[in-house]
């Protein structure tokens, strides 16, 4: 990359700072746009054209995309990355003009509810109860609060509080805090484990090579990996947030959608649309019950009760 793209860089970093971005955030940030200004090379990082962009999202994917481009959410994001930063550079005087104004992004897809059926979740509920405790609070955690699993490395135990109205301080994602109502259920899953435990120190402890705790926190993507790495050998096909989509489904489901709100704060999400794209589509009551009256071709009138 050019000695000018990385000055322009250095800015926007100073930028992003200033908007007290998390540093997972400006990776976002800085990992397509550094992509995009070597794929202008030799052109400036001043000059692109729409079309540049075009042929940059259009590039062959790398690793296991079988379809050998992009996956739409990741057009998305890139493309929305590189504009926002042409916006902002232009907007702050770094440029006289925005090279790619009228651009618009890529669409972004409709997420997919991932819930998992309650007879996997007391199944794996069951299995950890018998073999690994600190398995059985991360899967309480994800299913009971619908937390993260960058959520769940954070905790700590001095963010519970099991007196009164069970609640836990949530550490969330852009350094936004929340705090999430603990459910009988889980607050008594908490009260079994802080009896065994310090009053301060992670909620959930990383372990030694020996499997003993040591004290420190786990790292986001340990908390995915040894829970999806546990699931698999207990031989469910699942991945830890699947959890935090159950969380939502069913609760939403459980109040027929008018706890939305509710919701959606306990998601931590900056508003109910989020909610409602994601989550709304696994328990569409309405829809259900719609189909529900769909006759069955293989039955006669008669055996419906209808008229010839």
């Amino acid at each position: 990359m050019t000695p000018q793209a990385l000055k322009a860089w250095a800015w926007y970093y100073e930028q992003l700072i200033d908007r007290q971005c998390s540093p997972r955030t400006i990776g976002t940030y800085r990992r397509p746009l550094w992509a995009f200004w070597t794929h202008l090379e030799p052109k400036s990082w001043q000059r692109p054209t729409g079309r540049d962009l075009q042929r940059f999202l259009e590039r062959p994917a790398r690793g296991r995309a079988r379809s050998g481009r992009l996956a739409d959410a990741t057009r998305a994001n890139e493309s929305n990355a590189v504009l926002l930063f042409y916006r902002r550079a232009t907007a702050e005087g770094m440029l006289d003009r925005n090279p790619l104004r009228g651009v618009r992004r890529s669409a972004q897809p409709t997420p997919i509810p991932r819930a998992v059926d309650l007879e996997q979740v007391r199944g794996m509920l069951a299995a950890a109860d018998a073999t690994d405790d600190r398995m059985t609070l991360m899967l309480w955690l994800g299913y009971g609060l619908g937390l993260r699993c960058g959520e769940i490395a954070r905790a700590r135990v001095e963010d519970v509080r099991l007196h009164g109205r069970a609640s836990i301080l949530v550490h969330g994602k852009g350094g936004k805090d929340r705090v999430v109502a603990a459910g009988p259920l889980v607050k008594e899953v908490l009260a079994g484990h802080l009896g065994r435990r310090a009053r301060t120190g992670p909620l959930v402890e990383a372990r030694d090579h020996d499997g003993e705790p040591n004290g420190r926190h786990l790292l986001p993507g340990s908390v995915s990996s040894i829970m999806g790495r546990w699931m698999r050998a207990a031989g469910f096909q699942i991945s830890a947030h699947q959890l935090r989509h159950t969380f939502a489904t069913e609760l939403l489901a459980a109040d027929q959608g008018r706890n939305l709100r509710a919701v959606s704060r306990l998601l931590g999400h900056a508003s109910t649309k989020v909610t409602e794209q994601v989550y709304t589509l696994a328990y569409d009551a309405d829809g259900y019950a719609a189909v529900a009256l769909l006759p069955d071709p293989r039955r006669t009138p008669a055996q419906t009760g209808g008229s010839t």
